[in-house]
Order: structure tokens, then C-alpha cells, then sequence
């Protein structure tokens, strides 16, 4: 499947049955690992591990999922030394170009490289179940 096709699924409701088949097994995974931690971040990368195919392929199986109100795409900011985390932000959300580590407790920006960002998902666990539901 091509990234193009891919971005076309959003104007067509008569998905392929590759495509059908990707959205199952993300709706899956996402239903495992939110059903022992609800507030689980849902990262691209895990993802494409288990579907074993790419990040372009989960993400866009993941966007799929937030036009159907399922998942809410955010931004997380961690300290490169540590990886610990220092912010979430939605992706709408402008990011301020420094900020307070609370693990090493010294300033970071993106300009000294001394943090970093990475796009994770959270899910709404009724429209996941609702969905669900929808599709049995």
C-alpha cells in the first residue's frame, strides 16, 4: 500500500481490504494496551513493530482513527539525557523554545539539542468500544 493510496482513504469510505485489515489490528492493539493502562501514549514506532510495516502505514492508520474520534494525536517533550518527560502539548499547540526539566532540573531547548520531541496518541476508550461495537 502507498502512502498516496493512503492519503486517499480519507475521501473514500470503501477502504481496501488491506487497509480494513491495518485499522483491525491497530483497533487490537490499541484495545490490549489501553484495557491495563487507559492512559497509555501510543507511539507510531510500537506500533508499525506490531503491524509489522512501517510508521507512514501507522500513522495513518492512526489518523483514520482520529477522524473516527478514537485517538487524539499529542506532542511530547523530553530531556535528551534522561528521556524523561517534561510536557505534552497538543499538536496544535505551539511549543515554548525553553523549558524546565523536572529530572535534571536545568533548562532545555530545542536549539541546544538538549531536548527533543516525539508525536504519541492517547485513546478515548468509549469511542474505542463504541467502534468496536460497530464493526462486530
Amino acid at each position: 500500500m502507498s502512502f498516496r493510496d493512503l492519503l486517499r482513504l480519507r475521501r473514500n469510505d470503501n477502504h481496501s481490504p488491506r487497509v480494513r485489515e491495518v485499522v483491525r489490528q491497530t483497533v487490537e492493539y490499541l484495545d490490549r494496551i489501553t484495557s491495563s493502562d487507559p492512559e497509555a501514549e501510543i507511539r507510531p514506532a510500537m506500533l508499525a513493530q506490531v503491524l509489522r510495516d512501517n510508521e507512514v502505514v501507522a500513522i495513518s492508520a492512526l489518523y483514520l482513527l482520529e477522524q473516527a474520534g478514537i485517538v487524539t494525536p499529542h506532542v511530547g517533550v523530553y530531556c535528551r539525557a534522561t528521556m524523561a518527560p517534561i510536557e505534552g502539548y497538543s499538536v496544535q499547540q505551539p511549543i515554548p523554545p525553553m523549558l524546565p526539566c523536572p529530572a535534571c532540573f536545568e533548562e532545555h531547548s530545542f536549539d541546544d539539542r538538549t531536548m527533543t520531541k516525539e508525536l504519541f496518541f492517547t485513546v478515548n476508550r468509549d469511542a474505542l468500544r463504541n467502534y468496536e461495537r460497530k464493526a462486530a
